[in-house]
């Protein structure tokens, strides 16, 4: 058995997080390399550069909208701590989407338009944690930026209260 020479010798958390929405159900995580299946109409193949990504599917399979990242260069963040990710997605009562990561570069709605996930504050792309709100249709409607706390989980209360769960990144206080 040969090794395959497109591992990266490492783990990434592809799927970080599924959870159900009123139509169908969200997906997030981290990818490299991959296609995203749809069960019935179009499947997509993003960038073999990786990056982060959510999509939504219906309750059929069938992919309605994918979001995502192109990170710059996947190999110069050699290990999951540093590589785009997207930690968490959450539907509120009104079908707005929040989702929470991790991104070096600029994210991609299925549109066309792009959000630079950046610090307003700093040039500095490393280890830029965030939180984005979306539409319905994926379409992006603000974001909040920062360093210093990895979100890892939201969740959204009957008053559509957000919680968002961090971990604290030492390294950057």
């Amino acid at each position: 058995n040969a090794p395959d020479p497109s591992w990266q010798g490492h783990y990434d958390f592809d799927i970080a997080q599924l959870s159900p929405s009123k139509t169908g159900f969200f997906a997030c995580g981290t990818y490299f390399r991959e296609s995203f299946a749809s069960r019935y109409g179009d499947s997509l193949r993003l960038n073999p550069k990786g990056g982060a990504y959510v999509g939504k599917y219906d309750f059929k399979g069938a992919l309605k909208w994918m979001n995502y990242s192109v990170q710059s260069d996947y190999n110069a963040y050699p290990g999951y701590a540093t590589r785009d990710v997207i930690t968490s997605v959450k539907e509120d009562s009104k079908g707005n989407v929040y989702i929470c990561g991790r991104v070096h570069s600029y994210f991609y709605d299925n549109k066309g338009d792009s959000l630079l996930i950046q610090d307003q504050h700093s040039s500095n792309f490393s280890n830029i944690y965030f939180m984005a709100k979306l539409d319905s249709t994926g379409k992006f409607l603000w974001r909040l930026c920062g360093y210093g706390f990895l979100p890892k989980k939201i969740t959204i209360d009957k008053s559509d209260n957000i919680l968002l769960y961090s971990e604290i990144d030492s390294a950057n206080i």
